[in-house]
């Protein structure tokens, strides 16, 4: 995570302000405080922190008067104004286009900023950090073997999804002024991308060209093999007992050996 986070300070300073890797690497490293959590208590803390902290939070602001998110684009424009640019939305296509140090400072010394309270206004943090929550239940499961095979979760998880985030999408889709701090945008878009995110594991296993070759997904830890008679699920089974992450999605066989080569752990298996 400090890697990530190194990647993006870098990347958001200097090539793009609207960088995503600085907001997954330090919500990432707050996930080993949930690491003892029940699945029951990682969902239920994933789904206030996505569909009841932003109104809550919403109707605190209003009610106080005062939101960080103003305050950080109030200074941000102050700042831009020093450097003698105007930041005016109607002038902000000139300022994009100028090519003097002076136009390009101002844009990458004050994007970080506007980022930060762009992600405040739409709580954006709140959402990412429930999504990772409910990383965590999914990639327990995916390792005991809970989820790939459980068509009737899968297919719940997309209808759910479609039901609330599809009508929710065409409500913020049919009214322009609406921005990603709407209502619609803070209910639609989560159900939405776990109903993509189910769709593709019900169809990938029967993709042209997956099923015929045979690859499966990655083996749970029950399926382990005994006395790893296969090192290319030993190595496998390795890297998720110990921790070092679980990939979501197909793990073709013949990958193992490509992971047992980079680990060193066994030689190469064919």
């Amino acid at each position: 995570m400090l890697v990530l986070l190194a990647i993006g300070t870098v990347h958001a300073l200097l090539i793009w302000d609207g960088d995503i890797l600085m907001l997954y690497a330090l919500l990432g490293l707050l996930l080993p405080l949930f690491y003892k959590w029940s699945e029951r208590h990682l969902l239920i803390a994933a789904a206030l922190l996505i569909f009841v902290v932003p109104f809550v939070g919403i109707w605190l602001f209003e009610r106080l008067g005062w939101a960080p998110h103003r305050y950080l684009y109030e200074s941000a424009d102050a700042i831009v104004w020093k450097l003698g640019i105007d930041p005016s939305p109607d002038k902000v296509l000139d300022w994009l286009l100028r090519d003097d140090l002076r136009g390009w400072v101002a844009w990458q010394g004050t994007g970080t900023i506007y980022s930060v309270a762009t992600r405040i206004e739409t709580w954006r943090i709140a959402k990412v950090l429930g999504i990772m929550l409910i990383g965590l239940v999914v990639g327990r499961r995916l390792v005991s073997g809970q989820i790939i095979e459980n068509r009737r979760l899968l297919v719940g998880v997309l209808w759910t999804g479609l039901a609330i985030g599809v009508p929710a999408t065409f409500a913020y889709a049919w009214n322009p002024g609406m921005g990603q701090a709407s209502w619609p945008s803070l209910i639609g878009t989560v159900p939405l991308a776990l109903a993509y995110a189910a769709a593709f594991v019900l169809v990938w296993p029967r993709a042209p060209g997956v099923a015929a070759s045979g690859s499966g997904w990655t083996h749970g830890a029950d399926q382990l093999p005994d006395p790893f008679a296969d090192r290319t699920d030993a190595v496998l089974w390795h890297r998720f007992r110990s921790g070092r992450g679980v990939q979501a999605g197909a793990v073709l066989r013949h990958s193992g050996a490509d992971l047992c080569r980079a680990d060193g752990v066994f030689p190469l298996v064919a």
